[in-house]
């Protein structure tokens, strides 16, 4: 393998701070003179690159997967570009924590840099975290958050677990990163025989995906090492902050920031994509990430809001005795709305449930809007079923569930695989009142009733249930678009 070249000197622009730079042990690695002087580079992959400090084999694996790469690169520069919001903080926390510096590629490897990416197995985030493995990692899973996709908070479970890892494997990164990978059980179970072996020696009894994975990622880090050589160009990333974190105090409709200037619902979300709600969750947290540019006029808005109208509903918690009935009662809202808000089909709730109980002025039968997303459904797949067949029985698009679940619209599936689904992606939902039929619903929407059968999969004579949702307008109006990954 081709050794990493010197860096390029830094631009002449750079602030004068120095960067000490402490290079530790890194697996088989002697030290480096912890005294060492540098200055930062201005490019954030030059700066990278030079802090790199692995040693690996020339390896016909590793080679293969440079190959891939680079017949492949327009995936791998579209991925850099994606790094652009994040890359910093992974970097800056791995030298903080004097870890290396070739795991800030981990992400790139595991996700391509998409923060909201899901594999078919449930894996999410960055850093794809199964919902196990990051529950014992602290990272909260609820209806309003998800911290898998919370970037801060899984770059910090991602690097307590690297931490452990290479602790249990006696610090070589390989076994950590492949257990990362399969799972330390898997690790442990090849190293059974041959407890001295290192990656290459067990290579052969891991899992296929392991296999590929550790000579990807170093083919990753040797292409950034020296992207022309290798003719892929990386996107230039700022070697400062790209963003940084303000505190609500409390919980807040999302609506409030994405008017900010400059600053749009989907710009938002790049940033926070662990909140799955348009508002914070009732209990935390109360912390959201933002540009460096936006920071000063974000807070200036945050502080023009009235305390009574930071948050459009209220929030109830349901606590022991507590039921529907005596909650709709206690908030003078009807049942049937507080059910149809919360998407609930039967009366059981469970202690510790959050509830959205609406305002004054929300409560009516048409507590849904226009281009409100419903919380996503699994799908598991089935011998025989494909992506039209489940757009059908979910009411959804091919397309649709194709773009939620990052696949090409000819894509096979396979059996046991899981897909999320949206029910209904964009029509109005109508929560459906005690003595209501089709035809006075088509009658009040201005709509045929054969268009409500078609829009909820309907028969003419179905009794309707109170609290039930309906789609008043066409779910599937909007185009969608296969997304490219």
């Amino acid at each position: 393998m081709p050794s990493t070249p010197t860096p390029d000197p830094p631009a002449d622009n750079i602030s004068d701070t120095e960067l000490r730079s402490e290079k530790i042990s890194r697996g088989q690695d002697e030290p480096k003179n912890s005294t060492e002087i540098v200055r930062p580079h201005a490019d954030l992959w030059q700066q990278l690159s030079s802090e790199f400090n692995w040693n690996y084999p020339d390896d016909p694996a590793i080679r293969r997967a440079i190959t891939s790469i680079q017949q492949h690169r327009r995936d791998f520069e579209r991925a850099s570009e994606r790094a652009t919001p994040f890359l910093w903080h992974v970097a800056d926390e791995l030298r903080r924590r004097k870890l290396p510096a070739e795991l800030a590629l981990v992400p790139l490897i595991e996700s391509g840099w998409q923060a909201h990416a899901q594999s078919p197995r449930g894996a999410t985030g960055l850093w794809q975290f199964m919902p196990t493995t990051g529950r014992r990692f602290g990272l909260k899973q609820t209806r309003w958050y998800d911290a898998r996709r919370d970037v801060v908070a899984s770059t910090r479970a991602a690097l307590d677990y690297f931490e452990h890892l290479t602790q249990r494997f006696e610090g070589d990164w390989l076994l950590a990163v492949a257990a990362y990978n399969c799972g330390p059980t898997k690790v442990r179970r090849a190293l059974k025989n041959n407890p001295s072996s290192d990656f290459w020696t067990i290579a052969a009894d891991l899992p296929p995906e392991t296999r590929r994975y550790i000579p990807r990622l170093l083919a990753a880090i040797h292409i950034v090492g020296d992207p022309i050589a290798n003719q892929i160009a990386l996107h230039p990333i700022p070697n400062k902050p790209a963003f940084t974190r303000l505190d609500l105090k409390s919980p807040i409709s999302l609506h409030h920031l994405y008017g900010v200037k400059g600053w749009s619902k989907a710009d938002f979300a790049e940033l926070n994509p662990g909140f799955s709600r348009d508002h914070t969750a009732p209990f935390g947290p109360h912390e959201i990430l933002v540009p460096i540019a936006l920071a000063q006029q974000v807070a200036d808005a945050l502080a023009s809001i009235p305390a009574d109208q930071r948050l459009p509903s209220r929030i109830h918690i349901v606590k022991s005795g507590d039921t529907l009935s005596k909650i709709a009662a206690h908030y003078d809202v009807n049942l049937f709305e507080l059910k149809a808000h919360n998407k609930l089909r039967g009366n059981l709730i469970r202690i510790g449930k959050e509830l959205v109980v609406p305002m004054p002025g929300q409560s009516n039968s048409e507590i849904a809007t226009q281009g409100r997303r419903p919380e996503a459904k699994e799908h598991i797949v089935k011998r025989g079923d494909s992506l039209w067949t489940i757009a059908r029985r979910y009411g959804a698009t091919s397309q649709a569930i194709a773009k939620l679940n990052r696949l090409a619209i000819t894509s096979t599936l396979h059996p046991g695989q899981v897909l999320r689904v949206d029910e209904r992606h964009n029509g109005t939902l109508y929560a459906v009142v005690r003595g209501d039929s089709l035809w006075g619903i088509a009658r009040k929407f201005k709509v045929s009733i054969e268009q409500l059968q078609i829009w909820n999969n309907l028969s003419r004579h179905r009794v309707l249930q109170p609290g039930e949702l309906l789609n008043v307008s066409n779910p599937n109006s909007a185009r969608h678009h296969e997304l490219n990954i």
